[in-house]
């Protein structure tokens, strides 16, 4: 089904849903009349209702998202037909800029104080968003976070895209709208709280990777990769709706491997990279090119007219026969009219002639735009990202907005089964009896929850501590051994994904804390470096913990830790008496006091970033665990209480969808401060004369000296070198990988904990409710018990037609399907 379809059937599913729940009523009134029936179909309602809305005008979101200074702003630009995204020689983009479409044009930016203020206008012009949001807010967050962490910018611009205005680019429904995340590369944010801020608004979005092509040789390649790979990571969501663009293509030299070459063999690069279990497409481009010619015509349909004035057309013109000098040498080639086109246009130039009127009507620049569009990789670029969109339509733009509605439908269906199956007891003595049975039936459960989660604990616990001891002694086989108990894993059980990537992920940290943190702290005594490069070194981290650790590493150096005492160590002692000695020797110690501050502040904040960025990993570890303790109670419903069983899950699974997942504690990777020490010693401070009788027959006297010891207390300073204060560092880092399986064991508990919590309270409105079912059976009269039971029957067939109309409509959510 194409997605029109697709989500054509969905809209007429859920007014057909809509039609039969409100049915439920006619046939049966005394629906109304309970409070927890009455409520479930009141919430599905509602839920439904906004559903329909949405799907009847849902969003399409597209993320891009690229690796440093890739150009991914111009392209952008190029692709929506407006120049908003703003763009500059280095890197520009900063935060959250969020495009959607509209007819009218608007510009509203979250305000940070002390930095930009808030605004909120609909009379701007594009040129006049461009600068505001380019100097006032890109500009100034790019200064200012060389200095301070600060919040990100968030802007949203409002206005005429490309894409939705000319709906047959994509093959999506008219009334589909646009929204186009310009997301930052990632060395524009060091924190994970603005990493967190920015991951927030890529649920169910596209996800277009935009790499640059100069650094896809060899020497650059590995480099690129890892980029990517952390791009995606961090930003990107789901693999499956991944698709590349290789920008800036336009650069090639003759040297260099033929483009075709290089995609092949750079796909396969990526797919290894990022486990992808096919090829990913890479679509060549020049996004600079494909930016002045469509920005010349603007946001409308190419077959209609430009939406852009004549200066507009020949500022783009000029700066398009300015920076794309190679490019139309290259693919004006066997095309005449453009050809002499562009001749005429280089004619008038430089005879200091402005651009012609005529040289730019509208067949002209029509013409010029789909001359670029086929030599720019733009044409290309849209039927591969409708391709993808056609193929995950129903995942990304459909799905999320049926997973509250699915829910709510389910406890409404379970409510009118348990109604069903309490009306159709035959008379007072078997209700009693009944109740009776579901009174212990439920105090069984009760205690089987508590036994569960105490025994669910006690596992999460010890396994926690035994991985904590076993990684401090560095065991692999005890390591192995108690994760495949915490997972309960048979011998020959394979380890899960999640678990095989999260313990990929704790490799990756521990490399990444030695490769951005120890390693250029340890070059810059070892190597002399200049404190700039060691701020340029850490530049992943803060701007307060990189100062902090420059500033302690530069008085260190000042104060001892040079020449011989990097190998060596520093090891002095004076005189406690000798105050101003004293004095020195508390200063060396502060500096490398307050070097391993900075270092485990670094190591702390770039693990939690790390984590932050990795959060789908960590979330789906913590889902594997939970799933494991509902399973145990999903077996006993489905044996102590198989009729009850339906409910009770659905209300714990709507419930615990609303449970927001844990997050880790700042202090996990809190490591302790060692090797810094100062003692006290006394020493000889001179010697005396002793005089001894000596010889037996002729005794005669003999004089010795002997030391005399005055108890003068020194100061004695031990610091290591810095390859010693290297190892001390990396072995804080295994410390707190110990520490990191801690932390997640309490996660985990207080996690079984909440889910205990919340399967008892399912429990008990459950039980409460079949209850009140029960008692509103006593009190009916058992002469229209025949009538009651035909109501049942018709109540049961519109269930029916309700499951049935469901399964059609998560159908229409799933590719393939239908």
């Amino acid at each position: 089904m194409s997605p029109r379809e697709r989500l054509q059937t969905a809209v007429a599913l859920i007014e057909q849903i809509q039609q039969q729940l409100q049915k439920l009523y006619a046939i049966v009134p005394d629906l109304r009349s309970n409070d927890s029936i009455a409520q479930s179909i009141n919430r599905c309602h509602a839920v439904f209702q906004q559903a329909g809305n949405q799907l009847a005008r849902p969003a399409l979101r597209i993320a891009t998202i690229g690796t440093t200074s890739a150009g991914k702003s111009t392209l952008v630009n190029g692709l929506i037909g407006r120049q908003i995204a703003p763009m500059d020689a280095s890197e520009l983009s900063a935060g959250v800029l969020h495009l959607v479409h509209a007819l009218n044009r608007r510009l509203w930016i979250k305000p940070v104080e002390g930095y930009w203020e808030g605004i909120d206008r609909a009379d701007l012009s594009d040129n006049e968003m461009y600068e505001h949001v380019r100097e006032r807010v890109f500009k100034k967050y790019h200064e200012e976070k060389q200095k301070h962490t600060i919040s990100v910018p968030e802007i949203r611009i409002e206005g005429p895209l490309l894409p939705a205005a000319w709906p047959e680019l994509l093959n999506l429904p008219e009334n589909v709208g646009i929204e186009i995340y310009d997301l930052p590369g990632l060395n524009s944010v060091a924190d994970k709280t603005n990493l967190a801020v920015i991951q927030s608004h890529l649920k169910q979005c596209f996800s277009l990777v935009v790499m640059d092509y100069g650094h896809t040789d060899t020497s650059n390649r590995a480099n690129l990769l890892k980029e990517i790979a952390e791009v995606v990571n961090a930003l990107g969501g789901r693999t499956d709706t991944l698709l590349f663009a290789l920008n800036r293509v336009d650069l090639r030299k003759q040297t260099d491997d033929s483009l075709k070459d290089r995609l092949e063999d750079f796909s396969k690069a990526i797919q290894q990279q990022l486990k992808l279990s096919e090829l990913p497409e890479i679509v060549p481009i020049s996004g600079i090119s494909l930016f002045h010619a469509q920005c010349a015509w603007g946001w409308s349909k190419p077959e209609g007219e430009p939406v852009t004035d004549f200066e507009q057309q020949k500022a783009c013109l000029q700066r398009f026969m300015s920076d794309c000098s190679s490019f139309i040498a290259e693919h004006q080639k066997g095309n005449r009219e453009i050809k002499n086109w562009f001749r005429d246009i280089d004619d008038a130039v430089e005879e200091g002639n402005d651009i012609p009127d005529e040289l730019l009507a509208t067949e002209k620049l029509s013409s010029w735009v789909s001359w670029s569009w086929k030599h720019s990789g733009g044409a290309d670029l849209w039927v591969k990202l409708e391709k993808r969109i056609a193929a995950h339509f129903a995942e990304v733009v459909i799905a999320p907005i049926l997973i509250t509605p699915f829910a709510e439908l389910k406890i409404v269906l379970s409510h009118l089964n348990e109604y069903d199956n309490t009306q159709r007891l035959e008379n007072k003595a078997a209700v009693e009896q009944k109740r009776i049975k579901l009174q212990q039936q439920f105090e069984d459960l009760r205690n089987f929850l508590s036994r569960q989660n105490e025994e669910y604990q006690s596992i999460i616990n010890q396994a926690t501590v035994d991985l904590s001891d076993a990684m401090r002694i560095a065991n692999p086989a005890h390591i192995n051994w108690v994760l495949r108990c915490l997972f309960s894993l048979s011998p020959d059980e394979s380890e899960p994904d999640v678990l095989k990537g999260f313990r990929e992920l704790e490799g990756e940290i521990k490399q990444d804390l030695i490769d951005q943190v120890l390693i250029p702290v340890r070059d810059y005594f070892k190597k002399g470096e200049l404190s700039y490069e060691l701020s340029e070194k850490l530049k992943t981290l803060t701007p307060e913990t990189r100062k902090a650790i420059c500033h302690a590493a530069e008085r260190y150096r000042e104060r001892g830790m040079t020449g011989d005492a990097i190998t060596q160590g520093i090891n002095k002692q004076v005189r406690q008496a000798d105050s101003q000695a004293v004095r020195e020797l508390n200063r060396i110690k502060d500096s490398a006091v307050a070097l391993f501050s900075g270092i485990r502040q670094g190591f702390a904040e770039r693990a939690l970033y790390l984590l932050q960025s990795h959060h789908t990993v960590i979330e789906a570890l913590q889902l594997t665990l939970r799933n494991r303790g509902v399973m145990a109670i999903e077996d006993y419903l489905k044996k102590s209480l198989p009729d009850e069983a339906s409910a009770l899950l659905a209300h714990y699974q709507r419930d615990l969808a609303e449970i927001p997942l844990g997050s880790l504690s700042d202090s996990m990777f809190d490591i302790p401060i060692e090797g810094v020490s100062s003692e006290r010693i006394t020493e000889q401070t001179g010697t005396r004369n002793v005089v001894n009788e000596v010889g037996s027959c002729f005794k005669k006297d003999e004089v010795t000296q002997e030391p005399i010891y005055d108890n003068i207390p020194y100061v004695k300073l031990n610091l290591p070198g810095i390859d010693q204060m290297a190892a001390w560092w990396q072995s804080g880092i295994d410390v707190a990988r110990s520490g990191l399986w801690k932390a997640f064991g309490d996660w985990f508990a207080q996690s079984a904990d909440e889910q205990y919590r919340l399967f008892l309270g399912s429990a008990n409105t459950v039980h409460k409710q079949l209850t009140d079912l029960l008692d509103s059976r006593l009190k009916q009269n058992e002469e229209d018990y025949q009538f009651r039971l035909q109501k049942l029957d018709e109540l049961r067939k519109l269930c029916e037609y309700v499951e049935h109309d469901a399964q059609k409509l998560r159908q229409t959510s799933i590719t393939g399907s239908m």
